[in-house]
């Protein structure tokens, strides 16, 4: 072989050794950005996951408080009708005993 064809197998290989290694590289960089963007929907669903524990939580809480409130008001409704039924018991009553301590007949 002549000096000319040597030098010729030399580059030729070098330049193949130079495509496999950026083909590597390319492979590598793929890998990683692949790992990466794993990574990512992994802690994305996680974070995705703790939206919707703590969301829940919350709905949770504010059914807690509606139904609290609701008892409350019902709980104050049921006292106000008692009171007033009451006031118109003794009401009646007094009136009743204050016709018939003084003798006068009853209405009819």
């Amino acid at each position: 072989m002549t000096e000319v064809a040597q030098l010729e197998g030399r580059v030729t290989r070098l330049e193949e050794q130079i495509t496999a290694g950026f083909l590597r590289i390319e492979d590598l960089l793929r890998q990683r950005i692949d790992d990466l963007k794993d990574e990512q929907i992994a802690d994305l669903k996680a974070q995705i996951a703790r939206l919707a524990d703590d969301q829940r939580r919350i709905w949770d809480t504010l059914h807690a408080m509606q139904l609290r409130d609701s008892q409350r008001a019902g709980g104050n409704k049921m006292l106000a009708a008692i009171g007033h039924f009451l006031s118109a018991a003794v009401g009646g009553v007094v009136t009743w005993l204050g016709t018939w301590l003084s003798g006068a007949p009853p209405h009819h």
